[in-house]
């Protein structure tokens, strides 16, 4: 599962199991959006990523470009 993003004026990143894929600048630029932060602010998530990359968006002024392998709806977990 991965979410493909694009931040106005850095550019084009992905992230994969909580690890992000960009240039140096980006990179540095998005390590505050991790795994900890979003337990921190929004607790259990079933597609991480997609809430990371959704944070991240958000507060820089970005856009989600894709999203590969949205894990199914789980209709016996609490969201």
């Amino acid at each position: 599962m991965s979410v493909k993003i694009k931040i106005k004026d850095f550019g084009i990143a992905t992230i994969t199991n909580g690890k992000w894929k960009a240039n140096r600048m980006t990179k540095l630029l998005l390590l505050g959006f991790d795994m900890e932060r979003l337990h921190d602010e929004v607790g259990y998530s079933p597609f991480p990523d997609l809430s990371i990359a959704e944070m991240a968006v958000k507060e820089l002024s970005g856009d989600i470009l894709e999203v590969t392998d949205v894990p199914k709806y789980d209709p016996d977990v609490i969201y």
